[in-house]
């Protein structure tokens, strides 16, 4: 049976660039239900436990709550707003 009820589910791709020959590999990816930090950091930190260290930079839209769950888990990794997701809201702010 099909729910028309709206469900809040995020999906959250790990993408690793290489700059030098500006090239991207997907290195994971999982849906998260709702956009909590408790869920992020489980998300962040099983992401760390995968990889032998913690990213340089990390890309994503304009949630508090993984803005949160990224300084608590990545603290020395550079968080950044994309661009898109910013340019794609002006309109609506306008």
């Amino acid at each position: 049976m099909l729910h028309s009820e709206p469900t809040d589910i995020s999906w959250c791709l790990f993408l690793s660039l290489r700059l030098t020959t500006i090239t991207a590999m997907s290195v994971g990816s999982a849906l998260v239900g709702h956009e909590h930090v408790p869920n992020y950091k489980w998300l962040l930190q099983a992401f760390g436990k995968a990889h032998l260290k913690p990213p340089l930079m990390i890309l994503t839209d304009q949630c508090p709550a993984m803005k949160q769950a990224i300084a608590s888990v990545f603290p020395d990794s550079r968080h950044r707003l994309c661009i898109w997701h910013i340019m794609n809201k002006v309109p609506n702010k306008i």
